[in-house]
């Protein structure tokens, strides 16, 4: 079965639609999410998973392969098998094997497989495409997703007879955006897969990997950690595809900051990361940060777009955690998610990317980030096909300027399409490494935690030595109106620094007041805070300032909601900013204006 590109992209486009709009109880002691009750997806055998190897089946069943819980004349082969997280725990996971059948509208060849990493996007395992395939859907608009993105894909791949291996890429817990656990599920799957003789995947498979957005993580991360983790899966692979990719999850937390449609997928993304690193955030969130938590735990990313227009990094985290590179245990977290970390790939590659998120709401022209498709930045993706260019990978990248996160995709995936059948036709692997752009560093950034270097010691000043010359006749005692005493040497010692905040400019932009701040000083941080007062009243969000020494920020104070109530009714307001560093006090009146109507 043909699917024009057309098609392909109005199946995204209705993904996308459909996201704006906002049996049998496991065993006791079972390993698995309990929110799912199939107890096919529950590990209740007494032998240790840790003694397991991973990639190991550990059960078998065979659906109907569905779209929208209506059984396809397809049959599918689920395997539960042994996989890990990313702190090495060993986990179970489940991976869906499905064969052409009446879909083939092409020569089959089951020795031709396709790694498809689904963008079901979803904090709820019940979301995850194993569920939907059995024809157990999710009754909500995140479950709706994985059908869709069966219309749109599975069932193109499966006309051109590929045996297509669809994986819950995301684990059982829904990791959401935890890269190398997507890794880890696709590999460990595609080994239950070759395991497994219900599946009926040849001993000399090849396999292609392919994925856009969310699939993307998984396709990337496979394909770097495949090397080491897997090297008899990384034998068999001829390609990756992947398109729409989140290369720095730390980058696009400030891209997507403020967007009209991404912001919501900030809040998934702290979850799903402290999920998967087992790590607590929840002491840093404001209040605001912890009722959308609470709400988000079970989330699709359904649930979080369009939802928030306008929400800030900033709204969800106490003060002095209100920029994410200053929230150090964020830091350490997401420097273990940046993509090329885990190790190079060794096959061709496939890299696509828009460039046009102001489509999508977002705005592109932040330094050190740049344009992006809406949630995923550009910067970053032509960093990593240049990096691993630069180790001997073949890479075809391109980039869309005008295109956002779902125009991208239609580009994306016909070509995708294309390009692996080249490589399991074993042509050569094009590349355009030489007509890559620079783009963002990928370097980890600086944990602001950590303690600062040490100075340097300081080198002694060398004493001249007088024992010859003018002295040369003079005993070790006496002394010569010729000689030339000895300096007294003083080695200079580095006295502790003090720093002291220092206020370079308050202005008013739109409904917000900026102040720039000064660290002055070399060890430590400066801090102070900043209030809002009009008439008596407080119109500003109280500001916690935090920074290190030597640097300059500009921080933002936001209007409170009495503040927006106040100038909705005046023309103007005179605002008083006041700020308190320790026990130094400082005021300065600026006055803000109503927007035009």
């Amino acid at each position: 079965m043909h699917f024009s590109r057309r098609l392909q992209t109005s199946a995204i486009a209705l993904a996308a639609t459909i996201a704006s709009f906002g049996a049998l109880a496991p065993a006791a002691g079972a390993v698995g999410s309990s929110r799912i009750s199939d107890p096919f997806f529950h590990y209740t055998d007494t032998k240790p998973l840790d003694q397991i190897a991973p990639g190991t089946v550990l059960k078998t069943r065979t659906v109907q392969f569905h779209l929208f819980q209506v059984p396809m004349p397809v049959e599918a082969t689920q395997l539960l098998y042994r996989s890990r997280n990313v702190n090495g725990k060993p986990t179970v996971n489940v991976t869906s094997v499905i064969r052409p059948g009446i879909f083939n509208l092409a020569t089959p060849n089951p020795s031709k497989v396709i790694a498809y990493g689904s963008f079901y996007d979803s904090l709820d395992p019940r979301d995850q495409p194993s569920l939907a395939i059995a024809g157990q859907s999710n009754s909500t608009l995140g479950g709706a997703l994985s059908n869709v993105e069966s219309l749109a894909f599975t069932l193109n791949l499966l006309g051109k007879g590929y045996t297509v291996v669809v994986t819950d890429t995301e684990g059982q817990e829904a990791d959401f955006a935890a890269g190398p656990v997507y890794g880890y599920n696709t590999l460990d799957g595609l080994r239950a897969a070759l395991n497994s003789p219900q599946a009926g995947v040849p001993s000399n498979a090849k396999i292609g990997l392919m994925g856009y957005s969310g699939g993307a993580i998984a396709t990337e991360w496979a394909a770097e950690l495949a090397p080491t983790y897997a090297p008899e899966i990384n034998s068999r692979l001829v390609g990756a595809a992947m398109g729409g990719v989140l290369v720095n999850p730390f980058r696009n937390l400030t891209y997507v900051d403020g967007s009209q449609i991404w912001a919501g997928v900030m809040g998934m993304a702290l979850i799903g990361i402290s999920r998967a690193f087992e790590v607590d955030l929840l002491p840093y969130a404001s209040d605001y940060g912890k009722d959308l938590f609470s709400r988000f735990q079970h989330a699709s990313i359904t649930d979080a777009l369009l939802q928030f227009p306008g929400l800030r990094f900033s709204d969800l985290t106490k003060p002095g955690y209100q920029r994410p590179k200053d929230f150090g245990l964020l830091v350490r977290t997401a420097n273990r998610l940046i993509m090329g970390t885990g190790g190079t790939p060794t096959v061709p590659l496939l890299m696509y990317q828009g460039a046009g998120g102001e489509a999508e709401g977002t705005y592109g022209g932040r330094p050190d980030v740049g344009a992006g498709d809406g949630v995923m930045v550009a910067g970053d993706v032509r960093t990593l096909a240049r990096q691993y260019c630069e180790k001997g990978v073949p890479v075809i990248h391109k980039e869309f300027p005008d295109l956002s996160h779902v125009g991208s995709a239609g580009q994306w995936m016909p070509d995708a399409d294309a390009w692996l059948t080249e490589r399991f036709a074993g042509k050569p692997a094009p590349q355009n490494c030489a007509d890559i752009k620079p783009g963002n560093s990928l370097a980890p950034v600086a944990d602001p935690d950590a303690p600062p270097a040490p100075e340097p010691p300081v080198p002694p000043v060398p004493v001249p030595d007088n024992s010859t010359g003018n002295n040369s006749g003079q005993s070790s005692g006496g002394s010569s109106s010729g000689s030339n005493p000895a300096p007294t040497v003083t080695t200079p010692t580095s006295a502790p620094s003090k720093t002291r905040a220092v206020i370079s400019l308050i202005r008013v932009r739109g409904r917000t007041v900026q102040i720039k701040v000064r660290c002055e000083g070399t060890i430590g941080r400066c801090r102070m805070t900043a209030t809002g007062s009009a008439g008596g009243s407080t119109v500003l969000r109280k500001l916690t300032i935090s920074l290190s020494a030597g640097s300059t920020r500009t921080f933002t104070a936001r209007l409170s909601s009495r503040g927006r109530r106040t100038l909705s009714k005046r023309s103007s307001m005179a605002i008083r900013v006041s700020t308190v560093q320790g026990t130094t006090r400082s005021s300065k009146t600026v006055t803000m204006r109503r927007p035009a109507s």
